[in-house]
């Protein structure tokens, strides 16, 4: 019995298996979606290796649409660009890393599909409820997607609903987001003041920096990451994670860093994780960036941009 695992069930899935199986050898050329619901087994067997319910499953008749409690299927009947479904073995298929992106659109708002396509084109992923993973297994992970490819795969699927809509999501995508914290560091800053957000350029995420010669004898490293970085201006803004200040050595190495980027001639803001819950707090750290690149931020105090600002804080969990 096959079954193509679609929507929140495929991000479910990548979020537990990672990339080891997204590559070319398994895509598949062209793909025709069942033409009957998946078998109750089939959806038990998905549910007990941690998908949550309804199990979302792609069909291709209107015949086989089904919405229950452990089951909601998705109606597709144009052709889909080569590559979109993947094949896991078993009769198991699950939408691509890039057609579950597009899939979401109609998931979710404008904010949170962005905050997920960070995911897909970082190197974390968000755990799934009720499965258990080592911490080690959802940071420092290979990217599922880039923006490169969710522009060519979303340009493929022209006159499908959506897609417009979808390139101008892409428009404030970027790759190599590490945290989910840096993913909302992201786009509390860069979100335009409609969607809440303070409107600064788009930095470079987790950027490599090599030390010039004279910036060499203050570490030993030969390149530093930082979280966010605007090269053109020489700004950066650092997340001072609690998460790995849990030793003197640990903090001692991340002063180290601070003071060779600071040596470099780089302008380095630290945010906390206490700033980012605070709205007014961080409210003063974007002030303190403005000021850092040489600008002056719009006046943030008519009606339409905190309620937006209050909107987007509310949706990213803050």
């Amino acid at each position: 019995m096959e079954i193509v695992l679609t929507h929140k069930s495929a991000m479910e899935y990548w979020r537990i298996h990672g990339k080891a199986r997204v590559d070319r050898d398994h895509r598949q050329r062209r793909r025709i979606s069942p033409a009957v619901p998946p078998e109750a087994s089939v959806i038990r067997l998905l549910h007990d290796q941690g998908l949550s319910y309804p199990i979302n499953a792609m069909v291709s008749t209107p015949a086989a649409k089904r919405r229950t409690h452990k089951l909601k299927t998705h109606v597709f009947t144009k052709s889909l660009p080569e590559g979109s479904i993947i094949a896991e073995g078993n009769g198991l298929f699950v939408s691509s890393p890039e057609l579950c992106f597009f899939q979401m659109d109609s998931e979710l708002p404008f904010a949170k599909h962005l905050e997920l396509g960070l995911e897909l084109c970082g190197s974390y992923a968000l755990p799934v409820m009720g499965v258990s993973t080592a911490e080690r297994h959802l940071y420092n992970r290979r990217q599922l997607a880039n923006k490169e490819r969710l522009i060519v795969f979303l340009s493929r699927m022209e006159g499908v609903f959506g897609q417009r809509r979808l390139m101008r999501v892409l428009q404030y995508l970027a790759d190599n987001s590490a945290s989910p914290r840096e993913t909302t560091l992201y786009l509390l800053l860069t979100l335009p003041y409609r969607h809440g957000g303070y409107g600064f350029p788009m930095p470079v995420l987790n950027a490599k920096i090599r030390p010039a010669k004279t910036a060499k004898e203050t570490s030993s490293k030969t390149f530093f990451r930082c979280d966010l970085y605007w090269p053109d201006l020489d700004v950066a803004v650092e997340y001072d994670s609690d998460r790995i200040h849990l030793t003197p050595q640990q903090i001692a190495s991340d002063a180290m860093k601070r003071n060779s980027l600071i040596a470099m001639g780089v302008t380095v803001i630290t945010v906390t994780n206490r700033q980012i819950t605070s709205t007014m707090g961080f409210e003063r750290v974007a002030k303190q960036l403005a000021v850092s690149m040489g600008r002056r931020l719009r006046s943030n105090e008519s009606a339409g941009f905190v309620k937006a600002r209050n909107e987007l804080r509310a949706l990213l969990g803050l």
